[in-house]
Formats: C-alpha cells, sequence, structure tokens
C-alpha cells in the first residue's frame, strides 16, 4: 500500500511512473512465487485451525507419517513420533492428503480370531473368552464385548472376540489380550489349549464392521 500511495504522488508531481510500475509488478510476481508455498501453507493453516480434523493430544497419521500432535501453527504442525522424536510437518502436505485421527472417535475396536480344537464345550469357552474382556482394563462395556463362531474347518473351531476399547488404552489391550486369553484358556484344561491366536482388523468386506462401527457413537 505504501507503495502504491508513493507512485501515486509521484505521478501527481509529474514524475512519470509506467517504468516504475513495470518494476513494482516484476518483483510483486518474483516475490508471490517465491512465496507460493509458504502461502500454501498459510492458507492449509487456516483451513486446519478452522475445521479442526484433530486437536492437540490427539494421535494422527498422515503423509506416511504418525505422531501426537504437540502444536498446530499457520504454518507447520509439531508432532512427537512414538519413539519419543520431534517432527515437524507442513500444513499444505497436511490438508493435501488423507487424515487417520486414532484419537477422536470415543472407541477403538480390537478384534482377536482364536483357534480352539472343534471339540472343545462351545460355551465354557465362549463365557472365558467374555471373562477375559471384561478384566482387561480400558476396555468399554457399552456396546458389550461380542464372541461368535468364525468358522470350523480340519477339526478347529475359530471364535472371534471384539471388544471397543478406550482410544488412548487400544494399544494397551492389543500387547495383552493376546497372553490373557491364552492363559484364560489353558485353565479349562489342556483341550482347550489354543492353537493360534490372532489379533486383526475386520476387512472392509466384512458387514459387521460397518454395522458395529455406528453402535458406540454415544461415547465421548
Amino acid at each position: 500500500m505504501l507503495v502504491l500511495v508513493a507512485i501515486v504522488a509521484l505521478r501527481q508531481i509529474g514524475i512519470e511512473t509506467t517504468s516504475l510500475l513495470a518494476v513494482v509488478g516484476a518483483a510483486g510476481l518474483a516475490i508471490g512465487l517465491a512465496l507460493q508455498g509458504t502461502l500454501s501453507n498459510i492458507a492449509a493453516g487456516i483451513m486446519l485451525l478452522w475445521l479442526r480434523p484433530f486437536h492437540v493430544g490427539d494421535f494422527i497419521e498422515v503423509a506416511g507419517r504418525s505422531g501426537a500432535v504437540e502444536q498446530v501453527s499457520l504454518f507447520t504442525c509439531q508432532l512427537r513420533t512414538y519413539d519419543g522424536l520431534f517432527l515437524m510437518m507442513p500444513n499444505s502436505s497436511i490438508w493435501n492428503t488423507a487424515l487417520t485421527n486414532y484419537t477422536r472417535n470415543g472407541g477403538r475396536l480390537v478384534s482377536v480370531n482364536v483357534a480352539v480344537p472343534a471339540a472343545v464345550d462351545l460355551d465354557q469357552t465362549r463365557q472365558r473368552l467374555l471373562e477375559v474382556a471384561a478384566r482387561t482394563p480400558s476396555t468399554l462395556h457399552d456396546p458389550p464385548p461380542a464372541v461368535f463362531v468364525d468358522n470350523v474347518a480340519a477339526g478347529a473351531m475359530v471364535l472371534n472376540l471384539r471388544v471397543w476399547t478406550e482410544p488412548q488404552g487400544a494399544g494397551a489391550v492389543e500387547r495383552t489380550i493376546v497372553e490373557a486369553i491364552k492363559r484364560a484358556l489353558e485353565t479349562l484344561g489342556e483341550k482347550f489349549t489354543p492353537t493360534q491366536i490372532v489379533r486383526q482388523t475386520p476387512p472392509d468386506s466384512d458387514p459387521s464392521r460397518y454395522l458395529e462401527a455406528r453402535e458406540p457413537v454415544h461415547l465421548a
């Protein structure tokens, strides 16, 4: 604005400013091109601050990197990785790609497949798996844990245990529930010893994944 006012003032006193306007225009274009990346970061930062896809403290994954959000500014976002490293990401790289927020919603689904001999008592096995889910810290009771027979083949029966957990406690549940299931079933007797325990995420083709994702919407 000061430059434009000066040019207008010079014209009023009779000084030719055509060449000066050309120089100012070229300089403005060069500055704009030089600041293109910076301006895109500012625009992306404004959108992130307005739409709030994540908050400080959330654990996110974006552009192949992941970490806990420590600061959100107009130019960059500062993250702390799982192993304690400092990560600074330009806002434009965050805004222009898909983002996963692991802690925004009220619950996380943990799914475990447990293979046991087909001859074991189904009700007893199911009850023991539900007891493991109830004793595991950070698991939620609404929606309640569920156990169902996934398949029976080659003399083995595969049961699927699904529990909803608090977002911040999902990692601890995933690390402890497999061992807890093994120990709990072994206490029932040798014939209940599981042949395989696999933690997995239900595939996109599983219709129960779509339906169950709507059950915990009331969680805070």
